[in-house]
């Protein structure tokens, strides 16, 4: 029975099959309509599937028709006619033109890619050795268990190895390396193998077969099993004495730029002192002799000349050395605390007095955002004003200059200052628009102006260097528009210390103290000498002079002054090292010391302080300088000129002194306060000192002062109630 079931089942699966295969020739067909679309590859195996389908579907009805015939399904004709050895063949020839059919599709499809991937790969290998042969950059494979060790091409062209000529083993690998550096790579690959996490990357010297020392640079990659020991290393060699050679001569030109630069700062520290040097003594001269009152009007002017010919010098000394500095890069913000506003209205006040004199008008115009207290390096931002404004009068004739300030918050906290610098001068071309901020640069049209073509240019690097810019725009006959922009941070009025009133006026002495101030100074420039020695003892100082270091020292131990004026540059012993000494000394800790130098330098004042020092003043100074410096360290009150509130302070003449005068003499003393006649009061004071001395000290003190109106109350009444 069940033999005879799959005798009945097996015609019924065959044609099962030939519907089910025709079904997909037909979906096959259906989609080989749309192939334009598919990729080669695609279009071989649909062909391939179709192909394969058919000789399926054939099989089928052929073996169908041959099992139902045998069934009695189908005529017996039939079931004769296929199974005739010559029909037989047929499903078999069938099968045969297909898989050839489809052998040649697939090869047709393979053939050509697997030589194009053969050729590839050859292209490939030549294209990295090319690469490797370009970069000096060889391959390597050191197999741990069997010792074998692979070298590309490159590591032997790099170890100087006639190429396949030597085996490449570890021995000739460590024969090659300079003899210095064999111990070093060994231990290296050593720790690489035992060490997980160490990447072998050192460089080392090789040696040629012919003496020539090259440097590489390996890095190597340890290859474990599953217990972690190591398998395989491999890594490259790269030939790095080229880059060494760069290297080497890029560390040999910054050491020149280095020790150039170091020349050029000792360059300008010299040409500091050598020129500031003198110029202090020209300018200090003429201010100390401008107060004599025996010089007759046309001295006068000749020493006003002088006076301003010597700050003209030490601007355009300033300006020279600033850009200098700049460029040696010893430029550095010194942040304080300032008042914006009272630097913007000094600047202004003192630029509005050379405007006035061309008949300009200067015009301030900041806004409510611009803060009063601000925290910045206020020298180089009164310079930059300076430099602006200054530059902006220069060149104009007629019309007027103006500043416009504004202020918003920048990043981090910080304020960003904008203004602008407008006049109605000539202007500039477009084209030399850029050149007025390059140094010692001066159009064509500025030649007959005086300056060094510095400004400008000092106040770019001192903008950027304050975080900011500068730029400008003009038209010819329309005037120049200077734009800027600088950082600064928050201020405040508690930080400050504000300056006084007293800081410019003329000191002309002392107020009574207790016992006399000592003052040493240590200098080696007799007019420098000279100068410091006559304003401090025209103000009541005792002074004592040191030519050098070694007597400055002798000097302190021997005379113990309250305060040291100590000059750098001496002989024998510098100012360095004197400051060195005198601290170690008994009582070296409570002497004041100030360094008078010339120097511009910021680490040249840190040098000095970090000698001992208590304060720095520098070359060529003003009078006032010294003696607020002074003021800073010692309990000194200073008697000012033509100061009728600090004169008021200082004990008055009384009705009772001068009732006790005779007749004669209260009658010549009322003449010449009526007169206004200082010299006569004077002279009237000599006289009177044998008999009054205490008047007379106070009748030379307003007169010195040229302030009588205390005298004149009491002499003269009925003036004053005119009055």
């Amino acid at each position: 029975m069940s033999g005879n079931l799959f005798e009945l089942l097996t015609p019924v699966t065959y044609w099962l099959l030939i519907i089910l295969w025709s079904i997909i020739l037909v979906l096959y067909i259906g989609v080989m309509r749309d192939w334009q679309h598919s990729s080669f590859a695609m279009k071989v195996l649909l062909w391939v599937l179709a192909i394969d389908a058919i000789r399926t579907l054939f099989e089928s009805i052929y073996f169908g028709g041959w099992y139902s015939a045998k069934m009695g399904m189908l005529p017996e004709d039939i079931f004769a006619f296929l199974v005739q050895p010559q029909n037989v063949f047929v499903p078999k020839l069938v099968n045969v033109i297909a898989g050839f059919i489809i052998l040649t599709l697939m090869l047709r499809k393979w053939l050509p890619s697997l030589g194009n991937e053969l050729v590839t790969q050859s292209v490939q290998i030549e294209q990295l050795a090319r690469a490797q042969e370009i970069a000096h950059l060889g391959d390597w494979e050191w197999n741990i268990a069997s010792g074998e060790l692979y070298w590309s091409d490159e590591i032997y062209r790099i170890f100087g190895l006639e190429l396949r000529q030597f085996e490449a083993t570890n021995e000739l690998f460590l024969q090659v390396i300079h003899p210095d550096d064999r111990d070093g790579v060994a231990a290296a690959i050593k720790r690489a193998l035992d060490d997980l996490d160490y990447r072998y990357s050192i460089e080392h010297r090789i040696v040629q077969p012919d003496g020539t020392q090259r440097t590489v640079h390996e890095i190597g990659r340890v290859l474990r099993d599953g217990e972690g020991k190591p398998i395989s290393m491999s890594g490259t060699v790269h030939d790095i004495t080229e880059r060494k050679r760069m290297e080497d001569e890029l560390r040999r030109a910054k050491l020149a730029a280095e020790d150039a630069n170091r020349a050029k700062s000792m360059f300008l520290a010299n040409m500091s002192h050598e020129l500031r040097t003198p110029l202090n003594a020209i300018i200090g001269f003429s201010e100390l002799m401008r107060s004599d009152r025996e010089l007759s009007s046309s001295q006068k002017t000749n020493l006003e000349i002088i006076n301003r010919s010597g700050h003209h010098l030490q601007q355009l000394i300033n300006d020279v050395l600033d850009m200098s500095k700049i460029e040696a890069g010893k430029t550095w913000l010194e942040p304080e605390n300032i008042d914006l506003g009272a630097l913007l209205l000094d600047v202004t006040d003192m630029m509005r007095v050379r405007a006035e004199m061309k008949g300009l008008q200067l015009i301030l115009d900041q806004t409510s955002n611009v803060p009063q207290f601000v925290r910045a390096d206020g020298a180089k931002l009164r310079q930059i004003l300076i430099n602006l404004l200054s530059n902006a009068v220069k060149f104009t004739d007629s019309g007027g200059v103006s500043l416009r300030l504004d202020a918003s918050s920048g990043k981090n906290g910080l304020i960003k200052l904008k203004g602008e610098v407008q006049d109605s001068g000539k202007g500039i071309k477009a084209g030399d628009i850029e050149r007025i901020f390059l140094p010692f640069e001066q159009l064509p049209n500025a030649f007959e102006q005086k300056g060094t073509g510095l400004g400008l240019a000092i106040t770019r690097q001192f903008v950027e260097l304050m975080g900011g810019e500068v730029s400008a725009a003009s038209k010819p006959g329309k005037g120049t528009t200077i734009y800027f922009s600088l950082q600064v941070e928050p201020g405040s009025a508690e930080q400050m210390q504000i300056s006084e009133e007293t800081e410019r006026r003329k000191v002309i002495g002392l107020q009574e103290s207790s016992e006399p101030w000592r003052i040493l100074i240590a200098e080696d420039q007799l007019e420098n000498q000279l100068l410091l020695r006559q304003l401090l003892e025209d103000a009541g100082f005792q002074v004592r002079v040191a030519e050098d270091g070694e007597k400055t020292v002798q000097l302190f131990e021997a005379w113990h002054p309250h305060f040291i004026w100590m000059d750098r540059r001496m002989p024998k012993m510098d100012g360095l090292e004197a400051t060195r000494r005198i601290r170690e000394l008994p009582g070296g800790n409570e002497v004041r010391i100030a360094a008078l130098t010339a120097s511009v330098f910021k680490e040249q004042k840190d040098e000095v302080m970090a000698a001992g020092s208590d304060d720095f003043v520098r070359k060529p100074y003003r009078p006032e300088e010294i003696f607020d410096c002074m003021a800073r360290h010692l309990d000194l009150e200073y008697l000012y000129e033509q100061q009728a509130d600090e004169v008021a302070t200082l004990p008055t003449v009384t009705a009772e002194q001068i009732a006790g005068l005779s007749t004669q003499l209260r009658e010549e003393l009322a003449h010449a306060v009526a007169m206004m006649d200082v010299d006569e009061v004077a002279a009237l004071a000599q006289r009177i000192a044998a008999d009054a001395p205490e008047l007379a000290a106070l009748l030379v003190q307003q007169a010195d002062g040229l302030d009588l109106t205390a005298l004149k109350r009491l002499l003269l009444p009925e003036t004053e109630d005119a009055d």
